[in-house]
């Protein structure tokens, strides 16, 4: 019986656990640009024109202020998702939601 509810309380906590770090995700079909504002940092923009988040990638490669490419293995792009930019592949550090 112990560890039935302990496994049930341990199922609970990462499902919760999953569920907090997919609640800051975009879904790339939603993403009409992307703008580089420094090194690390985009603002990315929906099919409106209106902003969505920024984001911010793992620090190494550097993002190029123009002409950035960006390429994603899934449909949603969540923290600590493997991204392929213009100079190998790096890694989403941070999804910032920006309010409407």
């Amino acid at each position: 019986m112990k560890l039935k509810i302990k496994i049930i309380a341990l199922s609970v906590l990462m499902s919760s656990n999953a569920v907090l770090a997919q609640s800051n995700c975009v879904r790339v079909d939603q993403i009409a640009k992307w703008e580089v504002l420094d090194s690390n940092k985009t603002v990315v923009y929906d099919l409106q024109g209106g902003t969505i988040a920024f984001v911010v990638f793992a620090s190494y490669p550097y993002l190029k202020k123009s002409g950035e490419t960006f390429r994603f293995f899934s449909p949603t792009i969540c923290k600590f998702d493997r991204v392929q930019v213009t100079e190998g592949m790096t890694t989403i550090t941070s999804i910032e939601p920006i309010r409407k």
